[in-house]
């Protein structure tokens, strides 16, 4: 029961390496690389919206503030 076509880990002391175990894993490596990419932009995205949210809660709390403090 070996992984076929896949990575999998090797520990060679305090060192860990990954061990290609033939063609599939070429492909899957490929296939992680150009997903890779994609994920971390969303995740860029997600975080830019929820800033832009907060700023804007922030603006419209000093907007009220300031209508009452007039």
């Amino acid at each position: 029961m070996g992984a076929r076509g896949l990575f999998f880990i090797v520990n060679e002391g305090e060192n860990f390496a990954m061990a290609d175990t033939g063609a599939y894993g070429s492909i899957a490596m490929t296939i992680k690389s150009a997903i890779t990419p994609a994920f971390l932009f969303a995740d860029i995205g997600g975080i830019l919206n929820v800033i832009g949210v907060r700023l804007s809660r922030s603006v419209d709390r000093a907007q009220a503030l300031a209508t009452l403090h007039s």
